[in-house]
């Protein structure tokens, strides 16, 4: 038998034999109603989803939040955009599309309140729990392209990385630390942490061509991916150092979130598996959210996309005959238990 036939029986193996390394999870469902096209972004502690919808034979998309499994729509009942963050107090960064022209806002349950920048059009990417937004201010001018933070009415321009002016803030967190990346004219990224008025440079794994930093807790530590454009790999950064997560034998993966226990979760194509199954990491130990689930309702889980601090996974997933990506959240339990995938 090769090597790589001995790894594959190996973490077979491991799917299958119980331990006390990881817990389950119970699979909810959310309402779509006759939506073709859903994402999800962001999830706050009280479990509160946000995200879009594109209804059957619509072009433009839809902002809303799932409460429970139940949705509604954000800003106002025929908006059209992306709601892409939320925080505690249920504020959400949102992007409306009205007419020809895009505004980004905070919206605070009822009403919002505009990001504005003069000669500059503001994305809204993600928020903390202070109200601080992180984005990327587009521009007719590239030279005024660029990521920002923004509180209070106040927009402050961060600062570039050796002259490049395109960038993105991803996510912040409560010290206003934002995570996101650089991007020059040849289309390589480099991933970035923003402390204050100063940029840190984060590494990327050896050979890799790219690195994307898009979450970060209120530790500083920030995750995402790195390696060949066509190839990219689940990594997280602590104090300016890379782990790479890839520990599952996976050809391909990349994180989404990490909440304050460190807990990571995102995606990977395992071996065997045509399409992506959602993971989870703790440190190095890495999981397929499929294995801990425990009904899941003829589902299988694709992708984690965000993760609160009581480890409630906003994801998305196929469920039987339906070709429809769908929305879901993984609900943790107490049993029983799976043991990591890999090391």
């Amino acid at each position: 038998m090769s090597r790589g036939a001995i790894r594959v029986a190996f973490l077979v193996v491991l799917f299958l034999v119980p331990s006390l390394s990881a817990q389950s999870y119970d699979l909810v469902l959310l309402d779509v109603g006759g939506a073709e096209l859903v994402s999800v972004a962001a999830i706050n502690d009280s479990g509160e989803i946000v995200g879009m919808v594109r209804p059957e034979g619509v072009e433009s998309t839809t902002p809303v939040i799932w409460r429970g499994s139940e949705r509604s729509i954000l800003g106002g009942p025929a908006a059209r955009g992306y709601a892409r963050g939320i925080n505690s107090r249920g504020e959400v960064a949102l992007e409306l599309h009205v007419g020809t022209d895009n505004h980004a806002l905070v919206w605070y349950g009822s009403a919002g309140r505009r990001i504005e920048a003069p000669d500059r059009y503001p994305v809204a990417m993600g928020l903390n729990d202070a109200g601080a937004v992180t984005g990327f201010c587009a521009s007719e001018n590239p030279d005024r392209w660029g990521a920002f933070r923004w509180l209070d009415g106040r927009l402050t321009m961060l600062p570039r990385l050796r002259g490049i002016h395109e960038s993105i803030g991803y996510a912040i967190n409560a010290s206003g630390d934002v995570a996101g990346s650089v991007g020059s004219a040849d289309e390589i990224s480099f991933a970035v942490i923003w402390k204050e008025n100063e940029i840190i440079e984060l590494p990327a794994l050896p050979g890799a061509s790219y690195s994307l930093a898009v979450d970060i807790n209120d530790s500083g530590v920030a995750v995402g991916s790195s390696g060949l454009a066509y190839l990219p790999r689940a990594v997280r950064w602590e104090n300016s150092q890379i782990l790479d997560l890839g520990t599952a034998g996976e050809e391909l993966s990349a994180a989404h979130g990490i909440n304050e226990q460190g807990v990571v979760v995102g995606a990977a194509v395992l071996p065997g598996e045509a399409e992506a199954h959602a993971m989870l990491w703790r440190g190095r130990a890495a999981f397929d959210l499929n294995a801990l689930i425990r009904d899941p309702q003829g589902c299988v889980v694709l992708s984690g996309a965000a993760i609160n601090n009581r480890g409630q996974i906003a994801a998305l997933g196929r469920c039987g005959d339906d070709d429809r990506v769908l929305p879901m959240r993984l609900d943790p339990r107490t049993e029983p238990r799976r043991r990591a995938v890999g090391r």
